[in-house]
């Protein structure tokens, strides 16, 4: 009936709800919380709300209804978790040792310091033959310790010589 817009439940346990508006649309919702916490979603159905669509709209309800005891939000479509993938894809780029020592040295020749030359020369030399495509955020103390110790060592070759070794002055 039109008039004034009223919500037709027929079993309090079911998560389909029969929503009329008061210019007598029909909605098919579901309703459910996401890993039983937080305050109830109510999620339309995609198709139209006839009697020839109930069985659908009734099985696209216990799915989202399952899906969201498991911890999935329905909000989330498909186009945003792509869109998150390609952001997450620019963050890992971005913290590749190649990329993070060219910004450093870009901010350090931009300040005009001295000794911009010989920090970018060893870097050149020493990180990125070794870690140049790796992140910054994979790289442990070990690897650190090892790189140093091959330093001391000289058993870094750059050029065709070897490179390292420390120098007390």
């Amino acid at each position: 009936p039109k008039g004034k817009p009223y919500v037709e439940e027929r079993d309090a346990n079911s998560p389909l709800i029969l929503r009329v508006s008061s210019s007598g649309a029909k909605t098919f919702w579901g309703r459910t919380r996401i890993s039983g916490r937080g305050d109830p979603l109510r999620i339309l159905f995609p198709g139209p709300a006839t009697i020839e669509s109930l069985p659908e709209a009734r099985e696209w309800a216990s799915k989202t209804v399952k899906d969201c005891k498991a911890g999935h939000d329905p909000r989330i479509t498909a186009e945003a978790i792509a869109k998150a993938a390609v952001i997450d894809a620019g963050r890992a780029e971005r913290q590749k040792w190649k990329n993070v020592v060219a910004d450093y040295i870009a901010f350090i020749k931009a300040a005009k310091l001295r000794t911009a030359d010989e920090t970018e020369r060893m870097f050149d030399v020493y990180v990125m033959p070794r870690w140049g495509e790796s992140s910054v955020l994979d790289t442990d103390g070990d690897e650190i310790k090892a790189l140093l110790d091959d330093v001391a060592a000289l058993k870094i070759e750059f050029d065709g010589r070897p490179h390292g070794g420390f120098v007390i002055a």
